[in-house]
């Protein structure tokens, strides 16, 4: 079940595994962490990710994300 405000993608099995053994290593907590990283890495490099709004989980607060922010 997908949480509210999230959506949920299908990726290859292959992909999954990969992606599992950065789990626990550079900061990724989860699988959802790496993809999600990956994802905002991209629309960083094609110009899009302004019009995103990340939810900053620690501190409990919506922060829109900018071009200056931190880089894993």
């Amino acid at each position: 079940m997908v949480r509210k405000g999230w959506v949920g993608v299908a990726i290859p099995k292959e992909l999954a595994d990969r992606i599992d053994k950065l789990v626990g290593h550079y900061g990724y907590r989860s699988r959802n962490d790496v993809v999600a990283d990956a994802i905002r890495q991209l629309l960083r490099a094609y110009g899009l990710l302004p019009e995103i709004k990340i939810e900053k989980r620690k501190a409990g607060i919506e922060e829109e994300e900018s071009d200056e922010s931190e880089n894993r």
